[in-house]
């Protein structure tokens, strides 16, 4: 019964106790902040779920060049299996870009509060249509843009044969590749992130789906587009989100979760029952439980 008793515990510590103490589920749906394009640092306190502080610019530069709350906009993703919380159909929504010609939005940033395990992190963004200023740019556990911060971008590419450039920076190199299977610029897309950790920080992984079509799985989304790892390069927790979308570009429906249910949340917006999770446990222990009673 000793052994049967040590499953018990385990099982019951993995279905009601899995949630850590760091566990999060993070929205910002850029939804009712008015109807004034104005930047986002200027809101305070910000808007969303389950952030650590408020969107914030990183140091330096001027206010104009950093990100703008633009009312109205709305990015909305036909991918399977993704579901916009939120309903980015609504008058009062927005997103976060620029309408100005030429003008690219640097790194506005937010704290998440020091996530640790397995990161999961979507949004719906749209490419503009400059070349040299419709990037958009997810910085990961950064509060600076810098040559070393880890990062994914995609850009418009007037080749027309290659619409869309993906660029990768982890831990410092980069990796650019040229996608003709996009949609190209103005098309709404979205951005799937797994960020692997463990939790001295010792060992960390990325993985990038970038224009999933099926979003229903972890399996139907396929191979990732870029998968890098190495020691240490998120140090101990997720720290911080960083976002930029240049000239026509939109960034909409950041989900961030290291829940249990994280992917689940990420791709519908909706968080899995506590009680699911519980009566899997409690069923699994019922059978260890019967699988004891037989040895006795």
């Amino acid at each position: 019964m000793k052994t049967t008793s040590l499953a018990l515990s385990c099982v019951t510590a993995m279905a009601l106790g899995s949630s850590v103490s760091s566990a999060a589920t993070i929205t910002e749906y850029f939804n009712n902040y008015g109807t004034t394009q104005a930047n986002l640092e200027t809101f305070t306190p910000s808007l969303g779920s389950g952030w650590a502080g408020n969107w914030t610019r990183p140091g330096g530069g001027t206010v104009a060049n950093y990100g703008d709350y633009v009312p109205g906009a709305t990015v909305s993703p036909t991918a399977t299996g993704y579901f916009s919380a939120g309903n980015e159909t609504d008058s009062g929504d927005g997103a976060f870009g620029s309408n100005a010609f030429g003008d690219k939005r640097y790194n506005t940033h937010r704290a998440t509060g020091g996530l640790t395990g397995e990161i999961w992190i979507s949004a719906a963004y749209v490419v503009g249509t400059s070349a040299s200023n419709g990037t958009v740019s997810f910085q990961l556990d950064t509060n600076a843009f810098t040559s070393t911060a880890t990062r994914v971008s995609v850009s418009h590419s007037p080749n027309t044969a290659n619409p869309e450039v993906q660029q990768f920076y982890y831990n410092g190199a980069a990796t650019n590749l040229d996608r003709t299977v996009w949609n190209g610029a103005q098309s709404p897309n979205v951005m799937m992130i797994r960020i692997d950790m463990d939790y001295s920080g010792s060992n960390d992984r990325l993985s990038v789906w970038t224009h999933p079509t099926n979003v229903s799985s972890v399996a139907a989304l396929g191979t990732p587009d870029f998968q890098a790892s190495s020691a240490n390069v998120f140090g101990t927790s997720f720290d911080y989100l960083g976002i930029i979308a240049g000239q026509a570009s939109r960034i909409d429906s950041i989900r961030i979760s290291n829940d249990p249910g994280a992917f689940t949340f990420v791709t519908t917006g909706v968080v899995p029952e506590p009680a699911s999770i519980g009566l899997f446990g409690l069923g699994l222990a019922g059978l260890l439980g019967r699988r004891g009673k037989r040895r006795d």
